[in-house]
């Protein structure tokens, strides 16, 4: 498959110490970044015409379609985590960088990502009024009308489903983490690490959010944009990607499928363990916080990035671009299974 924004290979010369893996691993990143920033560059009206002639053209342009399709269900094929419609929706009613993070805000993310995230009626109907404590009784009577009988589906992270029975049993566990979580941040010096977070949110055992679960992954990352905890490392990423306990769940298929495609098209084999593709990951950040002048392409890319999102590209914009990488993948398989039906 042909990526429109790939990384021009003029530049793509210029990384001669990378393995191709690596070359193509970068130039699949950069371009789904690069389409985070066209799609962004729509919503504000600013966006130039794409080429109908280039390579990847025919692919990209209905996933952009699909992105503008609907509003909020079609956050997933937002590749700046920050520009979908339900973060947007989120930072409006939770602001960024605007001072201490209470507990009750702290929960507030927890239920908007656990229960409402894609649905714009559910982040309405879960936005808390100001108080010390949440009624969690109330919470759990909003959240348990919607959806079947049973289970509460999230069309935005596949096929996850919340069990109704459940719901008070997570709300509690979550404020409980929430309340823990900012007595803790309030009373260190340093900034909180992602893996400890991450760790106790799964030690809490909340159901549905097991560890190595999306919906955990993608909280924890929530708490970094507003300063809970520190972004994840490259060894973090890597462990989640490529699991060293023997009790994991298995491999995340989002970040996992943008791998995998980077092996796939380089002849390459992916890195055979969490050490490894730590390290190619280590690279890839080398080369966006501090791009070489021979690569205008990043240049302007982590600009850009800088300006749209207010901050530096991290490890969390990485992880958002596998999944976004793998969701290309998928769409344009399935476009190409239509297209042999007809």
């Amino acid at each position: 498959m042909l990526f429109y924004f790939t990384l021009p290979s003029d530049e793509i010369e210029q990384l001669a110490a990378f393995s191709s893996f690596e070359k193509h691993l970068l130039s699949s990143i950069v371009h789904t970044l690069r389409l985070g920033v066209y799609l962004k560059q729509i919503l504000d009206g600013t966006a130039p015409e794409l080429d109908q002639e280039a390579g990847g053209y025919v692919a990209v342009q209905p996933f952009v379609n699909s992105a503008l399709s609907t509003d909020f269900s079609a956050d997933k094929f937002f590749p700046l985590r920050l520009t979908g419609a339900s973060m947007r929706g989120i930072t409006s009613i939770v602001p960024l960088r605007t001072g201490t993070m209470t507990s009750l805000r702290i929960f507030q993310l927890a239920i908007f990502r656990a229960f409402a995230f894609g649905d714009k009626e559910r982040i309405k109907e879960l936005t808390l009024a100001h108080s010390a404590q949440p009624d969690l009784d109330s919470i759990a009577a909003i959240i348990t009308k919607w959806g079947g009988k049973s289970n509460i589906a999230l069309p935005v992270y596949g096929n996850f489903q919340v069990i109704k029975a459940k719901v008070p049993t997570m709300l509690r566990l979550l404020w409980e983490f929430a309340d823990s979580l900012h007595n803790d941040s309030t009373t260190r010096s340093a900034t909180i690490p992602f893996t400890e977070v991450y760790q106790r949110l799964a030690d809490k055992r909340v159901p549905s959010l097991p560890y190595g679960g999306v919906v955990t992954w993608v909280l924890v990352s929530d708490f970094v944009e507003y300063g809970i905890c520190a972004a994840p490392t490259e060894q973090d990423l890597a462990e989640h990607i490529i699991p060293t306990s023997k009790s994991s769940r298995g491999s995340p298929s989002g970040p996992t499928g943008g791998i995998k495609h980077a092996a796939e098209n380089s002849g390459e084999d992916m890195p055979k363990d969490a050490a490894a593709l730590a390290e190619v990951l280590r690279r890839l950040m080398d080369v966006f916080n501090d791009p070489p002048k021979t690569m205008p392409t990043i240049t302007e890319l982590v600009k850009d990035c800088e300006e749209i999102q207010g901050r530096k590209i991290n490890i969390v914009d990485i992880e958002h671009a596998l999944c976004k990488i793998a969701r290309q993948l998928s769409k344009a398989k399935v476009r190409g299974t239509k297209g042999k039906q007809v």
